[in-house]
């Protein structure tokens, strides 16, 4: 009757080994929980960033006015009929 118990408590044992430390077990599951929870993140910034792009797309398509201000922000452009005038910080 011992040999039985001792086999059964074997079994029982390699079974829970295998539900909690192999590689489709509890521990496996949860680190895939995380690792999904990390892409839904990043999924999530994406499709915002997207967007974005998508309304800049709409709005390049829509006009001149939108190719000017960027050309003023990212390039620093002005007109022909525009005096630039740059304004230093003095409080150093």
């Amino acid at each position: 009757m011992k040999v039985i118990v001792a086999i059964a408590l074997v079994i029982i044992a390699s079974l829970q080994y295998k539900a909690w430390f192999s590689d489709v077990g509890y521990r496996a599951a949860r680190t895939l929980e995380v690792e999904l929870q990390a892409q839904k993140e990043k999924t999530a910034e994406l499709a915002s960033s997207n967007t974005v792009l998508a309304a800049e797309v709409v709005a390049l398509n829509s006009g001149t006015e939108v190719f000017e201000a960027r050309a003023r922000l990212v390039l620093g452009m002005v007109r022909q009929d525009e005096v630039f005038v740059l304004v230093g910080n003095s409080a150093r």
